[in-house]
């Protein structure tokens, strides 16, 4: 029984210091990243900041002990998260995007969720699908059936499986890869899968950030309410959900 307990213990962090592994990917938002660093580095819960810098022109620096950088040669688009979630070292990450200014409070929170239950995402923005299993851009709160990256936290264990399901999902070639677009769909779907649970909003006070031509080119995109939706439909015939 002793056993048992201390088993369990260590595996939902319960006992243990808040720590965290804060993960961002950048394309091109200098100042919006070293605002980013300077603000959250401080925070006693994040143990390490890790930045993959996708934009080969540029070469950022880390701008303290907590902070390491990727600088790659090649924009390997967003699933760059997967590598970083690999390669932090703490068991609770947070993902986040470099146009968002979250407060400490919001990182505790994230972690108290992850700790009484790491078998699902927790994440400041969620979405479900509309009456006609659309993909639906109105944010949901509660439990939801998906999560957006922006701010979201999960355990690194689902990382590992991502790598497999991502080589599953896409081996018969019945849909190209998207290189940006809809990697928070699939983690979602997966997830989901491995656990039979859905996700849940966590509500998060932020500062926005300016989010670029960059971002706001991708949301405009023609096709991209049909491309996040294809997906969708395409995760819950491949997950049976």
């Amino acid at each position: 029984m002793e056993m048992s307990k201390a088993k369990e213990k260590r595996r939902s962090g319960a006992g243990s210091l808040p720590r965290i592994s804060l993960l961002m990917l950048t394309w091109r938002r200098r100042n919006n990243l070293r605002k980013i660093l300077w603000t959250q580095s401080c925070y006693d819960i994040v143990d390490e900041i890790i930045v993959f810098n996708n934009y080969r022109l540029s070469t950022i620096l880390p701008l303290n002990e907590k902070t390491k950088v990727i600088n790659a040669s090649h924009d390997f688009g967003l699933r760059s998260r997967w590598a970083m979630g690999i390669l932090a070292r703490n068991r609770c990450l947070v993902f986040q995007d470099d146009d968002i200014l979250v407060p400490e409070i919001g990182f505790q929170s994230l972690w108290e969720r992850w700790r009484e239950d790491p078998e699902r995402l927790y994440a400041a923005y969620g979405r479900n699908p509309n009456s006609r299993n659309e993909y639906n851009f109105e944010n949901a709160i509660g439990e939801v059936a998906m999560v957006l990256t922006r701010v979201v936290c999960v355990d690194q264990s689902v990382l590992a499986n991502m790598l497999r399901v991502e080589v599953d999902f896409y081996s018969n070639e019945e849909m190209a890869r998207p290189v940006l677009n809809g990697e928070d769909i699939l983690l979602s779907y997966a997830v989901t899968s491995l656990y039979q649970k859905r996700h849940s909003v966590v509500p998060l006070e932020h500062e926005e950030l300016p989010p670029g031509p960059h971002a706001l080119a991708i949301r405009r995109k023609k096709f991209h309410l049909q491309e996040r939706t294809a997906l969708m439909r395409r995760c819950q015939r491949h997950f049976d959900l």
